[in-house]
């Protein structure tokens, strides 16, 4: 079976210095969506504490990119991940990214050469194609055979049903 994965930018609008989720919410429904996030993230060791900011995650998406070809994504994009919604911290930030990927060996100077360059625009923008072909608008969202759709966080074994299903 083979995995792929594309970068889904949900607030491509977003600024760099991130923006404060408040609107997009009453406070009532954010702090109702934590408490669901918090409970299903524990499942699969994620840690949710970041519910009140937005950042802008486009290069953040080009350099897990640049670790994907350099055998690091995985543990590229657990700490992007971390630094979200653990440590609260803006993956808009160059020197944040910079940070990870010298933490995790890669090469600093040319993950941003690569990205300045526009190396990987073109693949954002197939992905961007993606997600309209397959109307994704959350994530996660699981693509099974170039027709089924599993979205959404939930427990894993709901997870497994939803993809087992025929």
């Amino acid at each position: 079976m083979e995995y792929v994965w594309y970068p889904y930018i949900l607030s491509p609008d977003t600024p760099l210095e991130g923006k404060k989720m408040d609107g997009n919410f009453d406070e009532e429904k954010r702090k109702k969506v934590l408490k669901r996030l918090k409970s299903l993230g524990s499942e699969y060791d994620l840690e949710f504490n970041n519910g009140d900011v937005s950042f802008n995650s486009i290069r953040a998406h080009k350099a897990s990119l640049y670790a994907r070809d350099n055998g690091k994504f995985y543990d590229f994009a657990k700490e992007v991940f971390d630094c979200v919604f653990k440590k609260d911290l803006n993956i808009g930030d160059e020197q944040v990214l910079n940070k990870i990927a010298k933490s995790l060996q890669l090469n600093v100077d040319e993950m941003n050469s690569s990205i300045d360059k526009g190396l990987y625009d073109e693949e954002i923008d197939q992905a961007k194609q993606a997600a309209k072909k397959y109307n994704i608008t959350s994530v996660p969202t699981v693509i099974v055979d170039d027709t089924k759709k599993v979205t959404e966080l939930k427990k894993y074994k709901d997870f497994k049903a939803d993809l087992m299903q025929k």
